[in-house]
């Protein structure tokens, strides 16, 4: 999977050139998370489903690739440097569809989520559990190495960009009938990560990537996001993604990016979670 393609004359190119799928996302980079998912994959692949068996080319998406590799393996899939697909995209030299995002918080589709969703488990052969008991904490405790690198197009993530200090402790207290499990999502392996949000049904993160997990939950989940202050058009993201997945959705207010959550009022949060109808 290389760019060596565009290197060609015009008359030596392939026939049959892929088409290109051009990320359009809201916002951010498809290096991170949030944007990747909804931004690049979850077009890509709807996109996949309704033209299928054609030769396709995409960025390449730095520490995301892996999600490519195991969702995408039965594709005829080029990947590309970001350079050289705009080479191609602004040359015309092959077809080439621009993929609106669905990352953009006024405009989630519910329909075009669930759709995605249900691609996703049948690429990885995970059967999605409508019936689940576990509670996932999602703390934030290491920062890409990627994100340090020349490669990088965002210079930091992770606990470099928000932290909460005392989540582990305080929710490693509670006390709860169901399984209830304290990670870093960064640091699954893609099945791993999809396995474990499919079985979740109780989410609690602090505001940031980890919460995009919500979308792996299956309908009727709970949603408890820790957050820190925000710019107003960055705060409703998950309570609106919450809504769109139907899911419910609790804040518990953080002073500053990196402060301690109280923890009375998270724990509070938590119960009501879970106790609820």
């Amino acid at each position: 999977m290389n760019s060596l393609k565009r290197l060609l004359p015009a008359k030596r190119r392939p026939k049959k050139a892929r088409v290109l799928l051009v990320p359009d996302q809201w916002s951010g980079s498809v290096q991170e998370y949030y944007h990747f998912i909804l931004g690049y994959l979850s077009p890509v692949m709807l996109w996949i489903d309704r033209n299928p068996g054609k030769p396709l080319a995409m960025r390449d998406c730095g520490p995301m690739n892996p999600w490519l590799d195991l969702l995408l393996h039965r594709s005829d899939l080029q990947i590309m440097t970001p350079g050289d697909m705009l080479h191609l995209f602004a040359g015309k030299y092959n077809k080439a569809a621009v993929l609106a995002g669905m990352d953009d918080p006024k405009n989630f589709n519910t329909k075009e989520l669930a759709r995605f969703r249900q691609l996703v488990f049948n690429a990885v052969n995970l059967p999605p559990v409508t019936d689940n008991f576990a509670i996932t904490v999602v703390d934030r405790l290491t920062s890409g190495a990627f994100n340090s690198t020349s490669a990088a197009e965002v210079p930091a993530s992770g606990a470099a960009v928000r932290s909460t200090p005392n989540l582990s402790s305080v929710m490693s207290g509670y006390r709860t009938e169901r399984s209830l499990r304290i990670i870093d999502a960064a640091e699954l392996s893609v099945t791993d990560q999809l396995a474990m949000f499919g079985m979740t049904n109780i989410l609690v993160a602090q505001h940031g990537a980890g919460l995009t997990n919500m979308i792996w939950m299956p309908r009727g989940g709970r949603v408890v996001e820790i957050m820190p202050p925000l710019p107003d058009y960055v705060s409703p993201i998950f309570a609106n993604l919450a809504a769109a997945c139907g899911h419910t959705h609790q804040v518990v207010r953080q002073e500053s990016e990196h402060a301690p959550v109280d923890a009375s009022l998270l724990l509070q949060a938590v119960t009501l979670a879970e106790h609820s109808p």
